[in-house]
């Protein structure tokens, strides 16, 4: 191979893998301990995976196949291919042979299980035979969900049931995290495609189990099973849990709706969601002793490959869960009917539930006049379905402050955030009252909440994405954002701090500007030697806390709006590097100082690069990573080593104060020897590289005095 072909070999494989791998479903989401299972990934940028990383332990890869593009045949081989798979539903499972001369002709297209079919795994066949009986439908094709893996994993039969996370892992690269189910009882899978004129079949189950399916466009999925009189199931469905947000779809979820039918199909039970949660857990007790169906869909009849799900079939109740609070600085407190008459010495954290619809709890303290005090509510951030509305009333009984929502960060799968929080300052002394009740008058034993009266503790909680870290090697640098949750009035900055085995480390901005919900920053790899996948650690110091940032991957719900979703395990580092060419340039100053601008003015920055410079080195532009409103970059020059540029703010720019990121496009001559003629063969390069993040200000200007 010339030196020439192996460097487009090269070239086209680094450039590809610059896709950041992402997993779009996992079909089924999970399997039986002690079990074989073969799983279906859908996704993007997957090729090149090399493994596969499961948190908890006790799940091992058997084996992985890519599944190539399938061509779709014409003529003659496709008539051939139906033959063949018209003999294999017979229960003929032998080779059928070739037609005569069709074999190598031109418009004969090559596929593996095209010329194997009767040695196909059932994932296999039932993939290759829905392509070629079923029409493709334009609309339904995603290419977030275009590639496909399978995957045969072998789970330990000592393995705790429950939820993990799944990611595929590349030779320089780690995908987003999934979650994966391993259940202790049988799996029930949906049937399988069947080939026309036969119709879809129906599965049938005995509880306990766990069923399995996807549902397409228009479709319901039919499980049958048998039922004495007087005997209750538990319907636990997983769905949106799977995959929280869809991006292309409203509502950005999956909608499902049980029901189970009777042998006269009548409804006997339905369910579509359970409480605030998309996600319905269904109770049915069987009228009579006989035959049922449960059917499985979406409201809106939707679907597609994505629409994957689980439903846990128990006898025993599903209890709903809610989560333990935080850690409180005083330990919660429940207070019986007499005890919630008297006054309460602050501070106080009461556990309670709204057991009854409309009631209301009523809470009495003590207060001196000039005193700031916070009432905060943790309900629906612990799962609970309590729609809080708080209000505080004066010793005079005037209103002092009423509060129903607060608006927070868009971090889990919750996005109502209906919990309320008070900061207010006593206007006199005496008693006041703290009056919650559900907004929208329900109640029950699920109602549960944690009142918090005190004066302010600042705090923050904070989460870091994405969760796989991607600075690449050889002094390139990568980017990760911040997202800060400000507590009891917090509004100062918050430091960031990076530790790294191998070697990384921040560079340029490490702190949250004060007021400021989300920062940017960079990571560095000039001090890597021995780059390889690790686990890095980021902390978060503000007001004498510090904090584990939380790792989180970025997800978008109904075209519009983004949200976090955390993940378990740890921050991890990647060689993958999207911004190669940092190492071509960094900051003329050693330390910085912070861009200050006011609209309708602008100032020189400049950058510096290394002597070692490749031939023609190039400044194309300079852009800004998530560009303010109304500032520029204008003016990109390079001279003797130096880069200048124009940041500019207009008139319409807004006063702000963030981390910058700098993003340089760079143009270079790359030589080479052309491995026939030995001649010195000279092409253009193109990059980007990225900056240390910097504090850009964009300052109100000051009053005119008139």
């Amino acid at each position: 191979m010339t030196l020439k072909y192996f460097f487009f070999i090269v070239a086209g494989t680094f450039f590809l893998s610059l896709n950041a791998a992402y997993i779009g479903y996992l079909y089924p989401a999970g399997g039986r301990a002690g079990d074989e299972v073969e799983i279906l990934v859908g996704g993007q940028g997957c090729w090149g995976t090399r493994g596969i990383i499961v948190t908890g332990g006790g799940v091992k890869l058997l084996k992985l196949e890519s599944v190539r593009g399938v061509p779709y045949p014409s003529g003659s081989q496709r008539r051939y291919l139906m033959r063949w798979v018209r003999q294999i539903e017979k229960g003929d499972r032998s080779f059928l042979p070739l037609p005569a001369g069709e074999n190598g002709t031109v418009d004969w297209r090559y596929h593996p299980w095209y010329s194997k079919l009767h040695l196909t795994t059932p994932m296999q066949y039932e993939l290759v035979t829905h392509f070629l009986f079923v029409p493709r439908n334009p609309l339904q094709m995603n290419p977030s969900i275009g590639q496909n893996l399978i995957l045969k994993l072998k789970i330990d039969k000592n393995a705790a049931p429950g939820r993990r996370e799944l990611r595929l892992e590349g030779g320089n690269w780690l995908s987003n995290p999934v979650p994966f189910y391993i259940s202790a009882v049988p799996e029930v899978r949906e049937p399988r495609f069947q080939v026309p004129p036969k119709t879809k079949g129906e599965s049938s189950f005995t509880a306990p189990c766990v069923l399995n399916g996807q549902i397409m466009p228009g479709e319901t999925d039919i499980f049958n099973f048998e039922a004495k009189k007087g005997e209750t199931l538990y319907f636990d469905f997983k769905g949106r849990v799977l995959l929280p947000f869809m991006g292309d779809g409203v509502p950005g979820h999956f909608q499902a709706c049980l029901e189970v039918i009777d042998s006269q199909k009548k409804r006997a039970a339905f369910a579509d969601d359970r409480y605030f949660h998309p996600d319905p857990v269904m109770k049915f007790t069987a009228p009579e002793t006989g035959s049922y169906k449960l059917l499985v869909r979406d409201a809106l009849y939707r679907g597609r490959n994505d629409f994957v799900y689980r439903i846990e079939v128990d006898k025993n109740p599903r209890p709903y869960i809610i989560a333990p609070p935080p850690r409180f600085a005083v330990a919660p407190v429940t207070l019986d009917e007499k005890a919630g008459k008297s006054v309460l010495p602050l501070p106080v954290v009461i556990s309670g539930t709204i057991l009854k619809p409309g009631e209301k709890a009523v809470y009495r303290f003590h207060a001196a006049a000039g005193t700031r005090l916070v009432a905060d509510v943790w309900a629906r951030r612990l799962n609970s379905p309590l729609d809080g509305l708080l209000e505080i009333l004066a010793p005079s009984g005037k209103r002092v402050a009423i509060c129903d929502d607060v608006k927070r960060q868009r971090v889990g799968l919750v996005m109502q955030h209906t919990d309320p929080t008070i900061l207010f300052t006593a206007p006199e002394t005496g008693t006041y009252q703290a009056v919650l009740k559900d907004n929208a008058g329900a109640g029950g034993k699920d109602y549960k909440y944690y009142l918090r009266l005190d004066t302010p503790r600042p705090d923050f909680r904070v989460w870091g994405y994405p969760s796989a870290l991607e600075p690449g090697t050889g002094g390139s640098r990568g980017d990760f954002g911040i997202i800060v949750e400000r507590l009891d009035g917090f509004d100062g900055p918050v430091k960031i701090g990076l530790s790294s085995p191998l070697g990384y480390q921040l560079c340029g901005e490490n702190t949250v500007p004060a007021k400021c919900n989300y920062a940017a920053f960079t990571i560095d790899s000039a001090k890597v030697r021995r780059p390889n996948r690790s686990p890095v650690r980021i902390t978060a110091s503000a007001c004498g806390i510090t904090r584990e940032v939380s790792p989180a991957d970025e997800a978008m719900q109904a075209f519009a709006y983004n949200h976090l979703i955390p993940c378990e395990g740890d921050f991890y580092v990647t060689r993958q590097g999207r911004y190669w060419m940092s190492r071509y340039l960094t900051w003329a100053e050693e330390k910085p100082a912070e861009i200050r601008l006011v609209p309708g003015s602008s100032t020189v920055i400049k950058m510096k690069a290394p002597k070692y410079l490749p031939p023609d080195f190039e400044i194309l532009d300079i852009a800004l990573k998530d560009q303010p409103l109304g500032v520029l970059v204008e003016n990109p020059r390079f001279k003797n080593g130096i880069v200048t540029a124009t940041v500019k703010a207009t008139a319409e720019a807004a006063a702000t104060a963030v981390n910058q990121i700098f993003l340089v496009n760079i143009r270079y001559t790359n030589r080479y020897r052309d491995g026939k003629t030995r001649k010195m063969v000279s092409r253009k390069a193109r990059g980007t590289a990225m900056l240390p993040a910097r504090r850009l200000v964009v300052a109100t200007p000051p009053a005119k005095v008139k």
